[in-house]
């Protein structure tokens, strides 16, 4: 995105932002650590570790069907709390958004990523296949 903006006449490429919102705010200053272009990085994270938060909101014995894999546990749980409607849109747009085909692999998703530190002060992250 950066290499197109500079071939714009009209862009003054000392004041290219990067904007990110929601979990795009949390990955928006990752980018940033790795692109010296930006003259700015706004965050507006929903979230700061979200795989910390997925590891805590769920009961002990659910956070370890998550580990394992345990689809047959795995779908009652998620069967019964979608019939809350609101967090049957909430796991359902994440899971829209970001690709998942079941809530759990959409949770297993924040769980891959991991913080790492990079050339000693930059906070950056990356995806875990």
């Amino acid at each position: 995105m950066v290499d197109y903006l500079l071939t714009r006449p009209d862009v003054d490429s000392t004041r290219i932002a990067l904007y990110g919102g929601s979990f795009g705010g949390y990955l928006a200053p990752r980018a940033a650590a790795f692109e010296h272009r930006f003259a700015a990085c706004i965050a507006d994270a929903a979230l700061f570790d979200p795989a910390a938060l997925s590891n805590k909101m769920f009961p002990p014995e659910i956070a370890s069907a998550l580990a394992k894999d345990d689809v047959a546990i795995l779908e009652l749980f998620f069967n019964k709390l979608q019939e809350n409607s609101t967090q049957r849109f909430i796991l359902g747009r994440g899971m829209w958004v970001h690709g998942a085909t079941t809530p759990w692999g959409y949770l297993k998703m924040f769980q891959r990523v991991i913080a790492r530190r990079c050339s000693g002060k930059h906070s950056v992250s990356h995806i875990c296949g």
